[in-house]
């Protein structure tokens, strides 16, 4: 039985993320957030686990439950860089 869920992905700010991934934990599908930050994503049953990731941010793990509708907000991945390499070409 499979069925559709719906949502939108959002920020810290409460802004909509365009490009995030949606997946169906443990199978192949997803899908990614259109501009307004939305989705829809066909799961095989009730106890579904969806994975959000977006570059930048931390992967959030939801339970879909009963639930048709999951709202999202995204929390900033706090990781500092460890190393820059600046390289330059030119020519004489």
């Amino acid at each position: 039985m499979r069925r559709v869920i719906t949502g939108i992905v959002r920020n810290y700010k409460d802004e909509p993320v365009s490009g995030a991934t949606v997946m169906e934990k443990g199978a192949t599908n997803g899908v990614v957030t259109s501009e307004e930050g939305r989705f829809s994503i066909s799961v095989a049953g009730k106890n579904v686990i969806l994975v959000i990731t977006y570059t930048g941010y931390v992967p959030q793990e939801i339970a879909a439950g009963n639930n048709n509708t999951q709202d999202v907000v995204l929390s900033l991945e706090n990781k500092g860089l460890n190393e820059v390499v600046v390289v330059g070409y030119g020519a004489q």
